[in-house]
């Protein structure tokens, strides 16, 4: 989605560090915008499928980060036969305490430019959503392949076929 197509809610170049200073998000707004990023989700799992690609996303945080819910919004317009969710096993107590202390750690060797890790701000649920999906489309530099649409021939007049009872049936 180039900028000129965005015109609505993301306007800068990187939009998971840049800060907004607007108010709350009003649910229509959101719902507006959230609409639009799905319907590019939608191409862009239509282009993977064509060109037989395979991309993996993977979220990582703590309880109640927001994680699900942007998987929720990433995968409710997607069709299941193409994308999977995989949820693993809770922390044990043992790595719930290392969290934060190994974080930083598995960042640095971990975060490589052909699989770079993003931290999402995400004071804000629902600006957090849009800017991780918008985002997410940023990275994969993917065509419309919408097809034309179909043009049906006129309808057939009408035999006067009548189906026959049930009973007739077997």
């Amino acid at each position: 989605m180039s900028k000129k197509e965005s015109d609505h809610y993301v306007v800068t170049a990187d939009p998971l560090k840049e800060k907004s200073h607007e108010k709350k998000l009003k649910n229509q707004k959101y719902e507006k915008e959230l609409a639009k990023l799905q319907v590019e989700l939608v191409k862009l799992q239509e282009w993977i499928r064509h060109k037989g690609l395979k991309v993996l996303v993977i979220f990582e945080g703590r309880d109640a980060a927001g994680k699900g819910g942007v998987i929720k919004r990433v995968t409710q317009s997607l069709s299941p036969r193409v994308c999977r969710v995989v949820a693993l096993a809770a922390p044990t107590a043992r790595e719930k305490n290392q969290w934060y202390f190994q974080k930083d750690e598995m960042f640095h060797h971990t975060d490589i430019k052909q699989a770079p890790w993003y931290v999402v701000d995400a004071d804000s649920k629902k600006r957090a959503r849009l800017n991780c999906i918008h985002h997410l489309l940023s990275c994969v530099p993917y065509k419309d392949l919408t097809p034309e649409a179909i043009k049906l021939p006129p309808r057939q007049k009408d035999t006067g076929y009548v189906c026959p009872p049930l009973s007739d049936q077997t």
